[in-house]
């Protein structure tokens, strides 16, 4: 239970620092910060934390903040659709479930599929 708050937590800081930046460039810098760390917490196999900072990017307050979307480079566009790509829900989580899989301990799952 407390991992969950914890998730829950961090889903919550994560569009918060976006949300707080006063420019569009600052939302922009704190957008893309948000989506390099999420691609470290992959490289860490921290999925669980992945999986928390994806659902803080995509809460409607910052999925609606159209101009910082678009003003994101095409990189970190693309590392974030390879990051969805990989926690999409269709099919039971299977490319995760393949990415865990494949992965060398030490991991923290994503527990929302257990």
């Amino acid at each position: 239970l407390a991992l969950v708050a914890r998730s829950t937590a961090l889903t919550m800081w994560v569009s918060s620092v976006i949300l707080w930046q006063e420019t569009l460039r600052g939302r922009i810098r704190a957008y893309t910060k948000m989506v390099n760390i999420a691609q470290h917490m992959l490289q860490l196999n921290n999925f669980n934390s992945l999986m928390a900072i994806l659902a803080g990017l995509g809460i409607t307050p910052i999925f609606r903040l159209k101009f910082t979307r678009e003003g994101v480079s095409d990189q970190t566009k693309k590392t974030l659709d390879k990051l969805n790509d990989l926690m999409d829900p269709t099919q039971s989580y299977g490319n995760y479930r393949q990415k865990l899989h494949d992965v060398d301990p030490p991991c923290v799952p994503f527990l929302g599929t257990y």
